[in-house]
């Protein structure tokens, strides 16, 4: 891969400095950056400290789409029907319940999630945030962009802090586990007051799957696998190392399928703390650090994986529903009171509120949302990405750092991207290929002596088991750790994931792991790796034309 220092030269360069005094949502000292945009407005910012850094990105890219930002801040937070109301194309009431449910107010999302002050993920952040509020302050709302996309006059257009854009980043995380929409709606239907009161009988339980419809309930749960893995969306990759190419040097194609606008699509930057860090790539547009990109020696894109993210675990209770049975004791079932804002018609606002109910594991679901009969099971959700944010940030800033596969490698022990297979190509021609995303620690041992109703049904089905249930009645069947599992999570370490280093090619077309080099299969893994392409299965079309 030969990566030039310098940048080609083009047809005009805009080159601007900017400076900040300190205020009380910036950091207590001065940011200072450089912003240099080339062909086609590419910014490329430079500054000397993490958050100067930042500060010079928030401001560039607010030039370019504040607008964009502003809107999926006003998302994240839980204030969509509040600003937008209610309806189609407005603002999404039952999006606003579950996240106001995971996150907390602002206020809650800061005390539980913020990292560290002194940390440079922290450090960027703000320094992104301060950058956003420069634009808005010199631009003002009547001055920014009008029209479908934009936000001229908006009410929804207000003064950021790095909270905002830390509840952004951390919806990113959760977009491929509970932030779906199927299991959005699963989590907002269980606090409906029908869905209680079942709940509250205490009647839920096994024995309710045993008269099924097991045609429809099939074909029910085949959609939810469908709706969990989106057909219409995909990434495609490939690494050529140097046995494959003319130069030696290792060749990545990075294919993200994107929407061209929103908060979905991505962002062109270049980033550089001389001396430190030198990327240049691809943002999700209104975040603070680069998704896929390279360095001077080497490049790594994602394809979407479908890994297990999320478990459910069937709960036994008692007492009404008030209480459920674990290691042999009783405890509480949480209710939780959750109020959104949302406006009417006429303007006026109106709290509306919510009580969901909790067990350690997590929020309740009612999976009648997928099939009438699965709505008397009582399950809890965990995700393995909720409250791992900060770990993102930091795991994409070591992976801009490498200076080799092996530096590279290293950087992902941390497990910190939260949906991707990852695959990468160095100078030395070294190709990559990781399932290094957030995976709860679930064996196959305890998928066969842990199984709820639900993935009793999945196994008889002989379907995906893209809804894992398990025993949620006893702690042999809570999620595990390796060795080398970061601190605090309970998920697999960097040893026990599908990971291949060649010198021909690896490719990915969001399939399995398992056939990403047609000459060296990866077997033999637990069965949460990839729910899609089961080991030792044909791929799909898109997987084989790559390989081809």
């Amino acid at each position: 891969m030969s990566v030039r220092k310098r940048w080609p030269a083009v047809a005009a360069v805009a080159c601007v400095a900017l400076a900040a005094g300190t205020t009380a949502s910036e950091a207590p000292s001065r940011y200072s950056a450089e912003v240099r945009r080339t062909g086609y407005g590419i910014p490329h910012i430079k500054a000397n400290d993490w958050g100067s850094l930042g500060y010079g990105y928030g401001y560039a890219y607010a030039q370019d789409n504040f607008c964009v930002a502003m809107r999926g801040i006003v998302l994240a937070s839980s204030r969509s029907a509040e600003f937008f109301g209610e309806g189609e194309s407005a603002g999404d009431v039952d999006a606003d319940f579950v996240l106001r449910l995971t996150f907390g107010t602002k206020e809650e999302f800061a005390s539980r999630h913020l990292p560290a002050a002194e940390s440079r993920a922290r450090r960027l952040v703000a320094g992104f945030a301060a950058g956003l509020n420069r634009y808005l302050r010199e631009t003002g709302v009547a001055n920014l962009p009008a029209g479908a996309n934009g936000c001229r006059d908006a009410p929804w257009v207000y003064a950021l802090d790095e909270v905002d854009v830390w509840m952004l980043i951390a919806r990113l995380a959760l977009q491929g586990s509970s932030d779906q929409e199927i299991v959005r709606q699963a989590i907002y239907s269980a606090s409906t007051p029908s869905a209680v009161a079942s709940a509250s009988t205490g009647t839920h339980g096994s024995n309710t799957v045993r008269n099924a419809d097991w045609p429809r309930l099939e074909q029910d749960l085949q959609r939810l696998g469908q709706a969990l893995r989106n057909a219409e969306q995909g990434s495609n990759a490939i690494a050529v190392g140097r046995d494959l190419s003319r130069s030696g040097r290792g060749l990545l194609l990075a294919n993200p399928h994107r929407p061209w606008q929103g908060t979905g699509s991505f962002y062109q930057v270049h980033l550089t703390l001389p001396g430190v860090y030198d990327v240049a790539g691809a943002a999700l547009q209104g975040l603070p650090f680069i998704g896929i990109g390279f360095n001077r020696n080497v490049a790594w894109t994602h394809t979407v994986s479908f890994a297990t993210r999320f478990t459910l675990h069937e709960l036994r209770l008692r007492n009404g529903g008030r209480q459920y049975l674990y290691d042999g004791q009783l405890r509480p079932i949480e209710q939780r009171t959750i109020a959104v804002r949302v406006r009417r018609e006429d303007g006026s606002l109106e709290t509306r509120r919510r009580v969901f109910r909790l067990s350690h594991f997590g929020p309740m679901v009612d999976l009648a949302t997928v099939n009438p009969l699965l709505g008397s099971l009582t399950v809890a959700i965990g995700d393995v990405n909720a409250g791992r944010y900060a770990e993102m940030v930091e795991q994409y800033l070591q992976m801009g750092q490498a200076a080799n596969m092996a530096g590279f490698t290293a950087s992902l022990r941390g497990i910190g991207v939260p949906v991707f297979h990852t695959l990468a190509a160095d100078r030395e021609g070294i190709a990559f290929y990781g399932e290094v995303a957030a995976v709860p620690h679930v064996t196959s041992t305890q998928l066969q002596q842990c199984a709820g109703s639900l993935l009793a049904v999945l196994l008889r089905l002989q379907t995906n088991n893209a809804a894992l249930t398990l025993d949620g009645s006893t702690s042999r069947c809570e999620w595990g750790r390796d060795d080398d599992s970061p601190a605090g999570a309970n998920v697999y370490g960097y040893a026990a994931r599908p990971t291949l280093q060649t010198t021909d090619y690896v490719a990915n077309g969001n399939d399995s792991y398992w056939l990403s080099n047609a000459n060296s299969p990866l077997t033999g893994f637990p069965v949460v790796f990839g729910f899609l392409g089961p080991e030792n299965r044909q791929q799909l079309l898109r997987t084989r034309l790559g390989h081809l």
